[in-house]
C-alpha cells in the first residue's frame, strides 16, 4: 500500500474511521474537506512520509494518536474550534511546528506532542514538543 502518496477525502464524508490510513508509508498528503467533523485514533499514524495536511475546520478534537510517527510532518495549523488533543496525538512527528488555536483548552497528559525537535506554538509563545504536560498547565493556568 505504501505507492499511495495523496489522499484526498470526497467532500460530503462526515467521519474518518480509527486506523483509516494507519500506515500508508509512501502518502505525502492528505486533504480533508470541511464535512469532516471526526478523525478516529490512529487514522493516520505511521504515516511516515506524511508532509502536507489540510484538516477540516469543522474538528473540534484530535483525537488519540491520529498522527503519531508521521517522522516527515513539517508544520500544521490546528483550526479555530478545537478544543481538545488526545494522548500521542503528535507523538514522534519530527521537526514539526504544531500551531494550537486558543480554542484548545484540553491537552493529553501522555506524550500529546513528544519528539526531541518538535515546537508547539500557543497564543505567540513557542514550547518545545517533549515539554506537552507543562504546555498543559499552561493552557489550564489562563
Amino acid at each position: 500500500m505504501s505507492e499511495i502518496t495523496e489522499i484526498t477525502i470526497p467532500d460530503g464524508v462526515t467521519e474518518i474511521g480509527e486506523y483509516a490510513f494507519s500506515g500508508l508509508s509512501g502518502l505525502t498528503e492528505i486533504i480533508i474537506p470541511d464535512s469532516v467533523t471526526k478523525i478516529g485514533n490512529n487514522a493516520f499514524a505511521e504515516c511516515s512520509s506524511l508532509e502536507n495536511i489540510t484538516l477540516s475546520k469543522n474538528i473540534t478534537k484530535i483525537n488519540n494518536a491520529v498522527f503519531a510517527g508521521c517522522y516527515s510532518l513539517k508544520k500544521i495549523d490546528i483550526p479555530d474550534g478545537v478544543t481538545s488533543i488526545g494522548d500521542y496525538a503528535f507523538n514522534d512527528c519530527g521537526k514539526c511546528v504544531v500551531t494550537l488555536p486558543d480554542s484548545v483548552t484540553e491537552i493529553g497528559e501522555v506524550n500529546a506532542f513528544y519528539s526531541d525537535d518538535q515546537q508547539i506554538i500557543y497564543k505567540g509563545e513557542t514550547h518545545a514538543g517533549f515539554d506537552g504536560y507543562n504546555l498543559l498547565r499552561i493552557i489550564l493556568s489562563k
